[in-house]
């Protein structure tokens, strides 16, 4: 590709950058207007009924680190994957 001038090299990027923008705009119409599929059952894995569990102490009371750091990270990072 380096042989071709520049407006030819130009004209062919934007030539596959319109196919590609055409193809994923009829993919897109072809997945709207599709029969809905069925829903995939529940793995197990995923359908626990586990809670969280609480803090074990108070994160107001450490020094160093904010309760909100502590509570946030509790919520997102072990609340999310329980």
């Amino acid at each position: 590709m380096s042989d071709l001038p520049n407006s030819q090299r130009r004209h062919l990027l934007h030539a596959a950058a319109a196919g590609v923008v055409t193809l994923s705009a009829a993919e897109a119409v072809n997945a709207q207007t599709s029969q809905p599929t069925a829903t995939m059952p529940m793995v197990p894995s995923f359908g626990s009924q586990t809670a969280p569990k609480p803090l074990a102490f108070d994160p107001a009371r450490l020094n160093g680190i904010s309760e909100r750091l502590i509570r946030s990270h509790w919520e997102n990072n072990y609340g999310g994957s329980v």
